[in-house]
């Protein structure tokens, strides 16, 4: 870092001290810039779009839904007016899950508009117990994830009253609203698949409109699109409208290309930075609750614009292996907090490192006036008053350092983020080239 990281006097309001973050600009911290060159970049996308597509290969999923249907029917949780459910209610919606069913359909479809993906045909939230803290809002237990238009899935079967469609792909399973999805026939699934080139959007919320000014959808970061054409300036899209038999209606858009990175370029740290720099400061989101982001669905948007493919689930993203078949994890549960402060420092790479914590995951920024820095996308901080346990909200993408509160008396060492973290894994082994190395 050219100079002493700028700290920023943010005081938070859930919290009982004072709580600062540190600069939320990413280029603020700028160790080793390292590179990825095309020939691994182009390995990174076609092992991207291989888990994009999976899904239309697969006749079935192996997910047992009924031991879920079961946990929710012994603890049948909260409503939107932080009330208990009645069973009678709980029952009903399971009933409609239609479990007996699963893998009856088998059809391949894909998303034509962004939507949420519930673990019951249901809109309704259940919370667990309001009255704890990190319980309650946003912590909705039937919402599974968020997932984009324009992904391939395949629907495993429907809900009894037909309003819903359990499906899944590579990474997520859940019911979406039949509205949210159409079929796609064979002819423009081999047209899709076969896109010479993908982008994917360098901004969130890009409006997409057809060539009468319609809206269409909105791309976000970590949304691969499919190149139709390209000119000088401008990229024509492939996207997917619904037609009155339920069937997916290829159609175009024309964006700007300044807006887009191509799948497969070289990308660089500085890249992922711009990046991850968009969505600094954006609301929390579990379980892309909103249409927001919650720590792992950050890191994979983040990631996915280059094409390195990362699991939906935080604790599936530090095991996994890599496009190399690689897994490069390190167990550091057992180490002291000073231990692993030093075995992170010595061996993550800025930018490359995953950490690992129970339900949560974040990215190594690297150290800076004897401070590791760390970003991700986070609720809050666990504290206590008086001995009650509470949070100190942080509710976005933030930068943190990996011992943050330590200062506040309010704060057990135990509940920091350093002293909770068990695993390592480096994204990348021999694939990096840094730049101005001695």
């Amino acid at each position: 870092m050219k100079n002493l990281i700028l700290i920023f006097s943010i005081l938070l309001a859930a919290c009982n001290n004072n709580f600062t973050l540190p600069s939320q600009d990413l280029k603020d911290y700028d160790d080793k810039e390292y590179y990825i060159n095309n020939k691994v970049s182009q390995k990174l996308k076609d092992d991207f779009l291989k888990n994009l597509f999976s899904v239309w290969k697969v006749d079935k999923t192996n997910i047992n839904m009924q031991n879920i249907a079961n946990d929710i029917l012994n603890n049948v949780g909260y409503g939107e007016n932080y009330q208990l459910y009645s069973k009678e209610f709980i029952s009903n919606i399971v009933d409609n899950a239609n479990f007996d069913n699963i893998n009856q359909v088998s059809k391949n479809a894909i998303v034509v508009n962004s939507s949420n993906l519930r673990l019951l045909p249901t809109k309704k939230p259940r919370f667990k117990n309001p009255k704890l803290a990190g319980e309650g809002y946003p912590f909705d237990y039937l919402q599974n994830s968020f997932i984009y238009a324009y992904t391939p899935i395949k629907i495993s079967h429907y809900s009894k009253d037909f309003g819903w469609s359990f499906v899944y792909n590579s990474v997520v399973v859940g019911f979406i609203e039949n509205k949210n999805i159409a079929f796609i026939s064979d002819e423009d699934l081999n047209d899709y698949k076969s896109s010479k080139d993908f982008v994917m959007p360098k901004k969130d919320k890009i409006a997409l409109l057809d060539k009468n000014d319609e809206f269409i959808e909105y791309a976000r970061i970590g949304m691969p699109l499919a190149v139709s054409k390209e000119s000088p300036n401008f990229y024509t899209l492939k996207v997917f409208k619904k037609d009155l038999n339920n069937n997916a209606k290829l159609s175009e858009v024309k964006v700007k290309k300044e807006d887009f990175f191509k799948l497969g370029s070289n990308f660089s740290s500085l890249d992922l930075k711009t990046i991850a720099n968009e969505l600094i400061g954006q609301n929390y989101g579990w379980g892309g609750l909103n249409g927001d982001r919650d720590c792992s669905a950050f890191l994979k948007d983040v990631f996915g614009t280059f094409g390195i493919f990362l699991a939906r689930n935080s604790q599936d993203q530090i095991n996994q292996k890599d496009y190399l078949n690689r897994k490069i994890f390190f167990n550091i549960s057992k180490l002291s907090n000073k231990q692993k402060y030093n075995y992170i420092k010595s061996n993550a790479i800025p930018f490359a490192t995953l950490l690992a914590l129970k339900g949560h995951i974040v990215l190594y920024l690297g150290e800076f006036d004897n401070k590791i820095y760390i970003l991700h996308n986070l609720w809050g901080i666990k504290n206590y008053k008086y001995g009650v346990e509470g949070r100190i909200i942080v509710g976005k993408v933030a930068v943190t350092t990996i011992d943050a509160g330590k200062n506040l008396s309010s704060v057990r060492e135990k509940d920091i983020f350093l002293s909770r973290i068990y695993g390592m894994r480096n994204l990348f082994d021999e694939e990096l080239e840094f730049k101005n190395q001695d």
